[in-house]
């Protein structure tokens, strides 16, 4: 177990830092699904919070990457939650290297099939999801977190939206399905 004193947190978060920056910050991009940049800022709220509760912890932590990585989840959350600081879905990441990319470009599709129907395709995907972005919020929450994240409308209400029942959620997530398939259906005509 790792103990510490007043004066010693800085160091133990500063030896954290090194040891587990990376380890934290993927989790993160991997948890929130959000820009290389706010990825960055939270995995610095994750060490901010880190610090702070050491410092009155008499005690030590056992196991501090597990800590960590709670406090990281726990971070996560609480981003999800506050509905007016990002936009639910992003397509595009970024990479160990630095590189952004989007998840669209990394759709695979079969050697077969016709560069013209490849390009329709993400054309129809892009579309859909500059669609989702003019949905409220909740409904793209609720929608992104289900049908992408393979959440249970229970899990949601636990974790990401708090405030609202399950039911209330698969609501959400129904409608907007409904929206898309009926503008999607009204693109094609």
């Amino acid at each position: 177990m790792e103990k510490n004193t007043s004066d010693s947190t800085d160091t133990l978060i500063e030896q954290w830092w090194e040891l587990y920056y990376t380890y934290i910050f993927q989790y993160i991009q991997g948890y929130a699904k959000c820009r290389h940049e706010i990825a960055q800022e939270l995995t610095q709220e994750v060490f901010e919070r880190a610090f702070y509760s050491l410092r009155d912890r008499p005690d030590g932590i056992e196991n501090p990457k597990g800590w960590l990585r709670k406090v990281a989840e726990n971070v996560c959350k609480s981003f999800y939650t506050d509905t007016n600081s990002h936009h639910v879905y992003d397509p595009t990441y970024y990479t160990s290297e630095g590189e952004e990319k989007s998840y669209l470009d990394d759709l695979e599709s079969p050697e077969d099939e016709q560069p013209e129907r490849v390009t329709e395709k993400l054309e129809v995907l892009r579309w859909v999801y500059a669609l989702l972005e003019t949905l409220p919020q909740e409904y793209q929450r609720a929608f992104w977190l289900h049908y992408a994240q393979g959440y249970t409308y229970e899990e949601i209400a636990r974790s990401f939206m708090v405030n609202r029942t399950p039911k209330t959620i698969s609501t959400y997530a129904r409608k907007t399905r409904e929206i898309l398939k009926g503008r999607l259906e009204e693109q094609e005509h």
